[in-house]
């Protein structure tokens, strides 16, 4: 009985992943781009704009990154 639920446990861990790892490469590009823009952004009065976008996604990358361990935790435990 285990063993079904493990592999489907193992499915939604692999879909929370690929999940995670779009909101983070999401993240390092909004990075990237505020770091080569920095001076326009400056210049524009756009930081608190950028941060607020970047926090945005970041929280989003959080989230999924909790789901995935509470899964793997329920994972271990059965």
């Amino acid at each position: 009985i285990l063993i079904p639920l493990q592999a489907f446990f193992a499915g939604i861990i692999s879909k929370n992943r690929k999940v995670t790892a779009s909101y983070t490469d999401q993240r390092i590009k909004l990075v990237n781009q505020a770091l080569v823009g920095v001076r326009i952004m400056k210049m524009n009065g756009w930081e608190w704009a950028f941060r607020d976008l970047i926090q945005q996604v970041r929280t989003k990358e959080v989230n999924s990154l909790m789901r995935t361990n509470y899964l793997k935790a329920i994972n271990e435990v059965s």
